[in-house]
């Protein structure tokens, strides 16, 4: 069992990215790795281990990090990663509960608009070059787009999400091309951030999650609720700040939310305490994407899909019960 060998080790082994602002980068003043699947990563060590900090970061370039785990190199992947059927049949993995929706987007200088100011024909219909990295859906997402306005292209793939973004930024591409949570992280590094622009295009739709192997099935269960803990709290207003005042009447859900029977605990692989721990340690998903991606970030970006359903998102989970 992946659990046990955590616990004999005494910390998870997380597959992060080489660097991404806002979701898995190591800050240089700090020595600390920040980020939305920083602390998704954190959420899960702090269920298991009951210590968020017993982790080692193990950065990775797209191209390896399903590799890297079949070879069992890490216990969990939690990079920005899509779902996709040929990921989990050929690269052997299971996904978690989605934990962000989103969809690939371009990045382009604002001199390369039309005459008009409001437009991008002649940018997209010039054969431009894109910058994208290996590893990722986006190649294959450009194909069909520009396929589909009958548009021509070429693509540089790149190893780093820095490599990529110095290609463009030193105006070897025309445009760079990821998701656009990712864009508007990246923009933020960009020598000159004002001068460029997400246009507005979106050339796919993700659901993106934390992964693991497939071949242990409670470690897959252990996860995928653990994240689910995370939304759930939210759609609860439950945070790391007011949990006490949740955890008084024995009789309402929210009560057995927090204190979950032991045998629910058991298939899980964890202690009973395990969802007060989670939410002590990480807080809540609001707290999580405010903090790293939202409006308490240097990325100021908008929740758009990422809000509770009943706020007109597409956020929502199973039953605690």
């Amino acid at each position: 069992m992946i659990i046990e060998s955590i616990r004999k080790r005494g910390f998870l082994r997380a597959g992060v990215s080489l660097g991404f602002q806002g979701f898995s980068w190591l800050n240089p003043a700090t020595n600390q790795w920040q980020g939305f699947d920083i602390e998704l990563a954190r959420a899960v060590s702090a269920a298991v281990l009951g210590d968020k900090e017993s982790i080692e970061f193990i950065p990775l370039p797209s191209s390896d990090r399903f590799d890297t785990l079949q070879n069992n190199q890490i216990d969990i992947g939690t990079y920005n990663a899509s779902i996709t059927l040929s990921r989990e049949i050929i690269s052997q993995v299971h996904f978690t509960h989605p934990m962000l929706y989103d969809g690939e987007g371009l990045l382009a200088r604002k001199t390369e608009r039309d005459e008009n100011a409001s437009t991008w024909i002649n940018l997209l219909s010039c054969h431009p070059r894109i910058a994208a990295l290996k590893g990722s859906t986006t190649h294959e997402n450009l194909i069909h787009f520009f396929q589909s306005h009958n548009y021509n292209f070429d693509v540089a793939l790149y190893k780093s999400p820095k490599e990529a973004y110095q290609a463009y930024d030193d105006g070897e591409c025309n445009i760079f091309c990821l998701d656009r949570y990712l864009l508007a992280g990246i923009q933020t590094v960009l020598r000159a951030p004002s001068e460029h622009e997400i246009l507005p295009y979106i050339i796919s739709r993700e659901a993106m999650a934390l992964f693991i192997s497939d071949s242990d099935p409670q470690w897959r269960a252990t996860t995928t609720w653990i994240m689910r803990t995370l939304i759930e709290a939210e759609s609860l207003g439950i945070n790391g700040q007011n949990i006490e005042e949740f955890n008084e009447n024995k009789d309402s859900y929210e009560y057995r939310f927090l204190n979950p029977p032991d045998f629910f605990c058991k298939y899980l692989g964890l202690d009973r305490h395990y969802v007060k721990k989670t939410i002590r340690s990480v807080g809540n998903y609001e707290n999580i994407f405010e903090n790293t991606l939202g409006s308490r970030s240097n990325i100021n970006a908008p929740r758009r899909e990422n809000r509770p359903w009943r706020q007109g998102g597409m956020l929502w989970c199973p039953n605690f019960i």
